[in-house]
Formats: structure tokens, sequence, C-alpha cells
């Protein structure tokens, strides 16, 4: 199975969680399947990314950066190079932004959302699949100082009420769902 088929097939099986989840899924797969250049630097309008919502081992909180380029508190991840797969992508941005790899709750996509960047990188979309991944809060992790200004774990009942991480809200709602089944 080709990168493209296998991206195509993830994010196909992703259960949305609501209908904007559902359309950016469906707009994805199809620009996935009409779409010569899916990486950067090839297609600098939108391309393929990954983000992983670190979790901690009792699903109540979760580590976050305060992203350099966005201006915002976001969970780590990247873009999705030629040539990789979405696991792939994920163990070597955990490397990169916070210095270790940490196992998945689960190899799959959980979450799909297309984005309009903002701040520094601002006017592109980010097509990108979510994974979860677990570690024990107390873990202080080594982020990039390239990429995040500063790293800290948050409460997740407390993120989703706090409007300054509205961007996020959606897929941690739908993480916390999952991780109370």
């Amino acid at each position: 199975m080709s990168d493209r088929d296998s991206y195509i097939t993830q994010i196909s099986h992703i259960s949305a969680f609501d209908a904007l989840e559902d359309a950016d899924i469906k707009e994805t797969t199809e620009w996935l399947k009409a779409s010569v250049a899916i990486h950067k630097p090839q297609n600098m309008n939108q391309h393929l990314g990954v983000i992983f919502l670190v979790v901690s081992q009792d699903g109540k909180e979760t580590f976050l950066l305060h992203h350099r380029k966005a201006g915002v508190w976001l969970p780590p991840g990247g873009h999705v190079k030629e040539g990789q797969g979405f696991q792939e992508a994920v163990l070597e941005e955990m490397k990169e932004e916070i210095g270790v790899e940490l196992p998945f709750r689960d190899d799959k996509p959980y979450f799909f959302v297309k984005t309009l960047t903002r701040g520094a990188n601002a006017g592109h979309i980010d097509a990108t699949a979510w994974f979860i991944a677990q570690a024990d809060n107390t873990e202080q992790f080594t982020f990039d100082a390239k990429e995040a200004l500063d790293g800290s774990w948050f409460k997740m009942d407390e993120i989703v009420k706090n409007p300054e991480f509205a961007h996020i809200e959606r897929p941690l709602k739908k993480a916390m769902e999952l991780i109370d089944d």
C-alpha cells in the first residue's frame, strides 16, 4: 500500500466527532486522491501534518508547548515528510519537539482537522492527523527552543472551558471521551 493510500485509509476510518470533522475528513480524502503534491515543500498551500496529544496516565492532564511561530499553546507535532507514514512522522516529531519517544494509546489517528495556520507561518492549510501518546505527568520534557517558548502540563477539563484554548477544544473533548471509555 502506498503512503498516500495509507493516509486515505487511516483518515477515512476516523469516527467523526462532529459535522466539521466529518467535512474535513471527506475534503481531505478527496484532496489526497486528486492532488499531485501533498507534502511540503512541493505544496506550500496545503500539506499533511501530525499532532500528538500527550496525555497523563490518569487521562486528566495534557502537555502543551507554547508554539513560537503560531503564538499559541498547542500539542507537539509537525509536518509529514514525503515517504513517511503518519506514525513515523509522529515518532520523529516526538524526538524533535520533546526529546523522547512516547507510547501511543492507539497507533491510529483519533481526530482529523484542516486548519488555516496563523502566526508567523499564517495563510496555508495544515491537514492534520491527531494521535494520543501517554506519559507520566511528572515528566519534564526537554522541548526544542526553536519551536516553543515554553512547555507545561495542563488539566484537560480546565482547558476545554478556557477561551484561550478554543483552537484545540474539539480534539481535547474527543480525546477526553475516548479516554473515559
